[in-house]
């Protein structure tokens, strides 16, 4: 396990997801038709929120995103990820 994950993840008393949970719920997203252009990203060691479309199946590798569209992160550096029930098409 990398330090500076390590070192991040000590302000939680919790982990509910990690690199084996997060590739679970994307693919059926991924792979879907409907194009999800907004997600709002919260991540572990920033309170900034980044704004992405969702990542498609083939940007999705076992631990981590693929390069490309998406920074090569593993996923355990996400908090969380907001999909809005209603948006505004882009």
């Amino acid at each position: 396990m990398d330090l500076e994950y390590t070192k991040t993840s000590q302000k939680y008393s919790v982990s509910d997801m990690n690199n084996s949970k997060w590739p679970k719920p994307c693919p059926a997203w991924g792979e879907s038709d409907v194009e999800l252009d907004v997600s709002h990203w919260k991540f572990v060691d920033s309170d900034h929120v980044e704004v992405h479309c969702h990542p498609k199946a083939y940007y999705l590798l076992q631990n981590r995103f693929a390069d490309g569209k998406f920074q090569p992160f593993d996923y355990k550096w996400i908090l969380s990820m907001f999909i809005s029930r209603k948006f505004k098409p882009v």
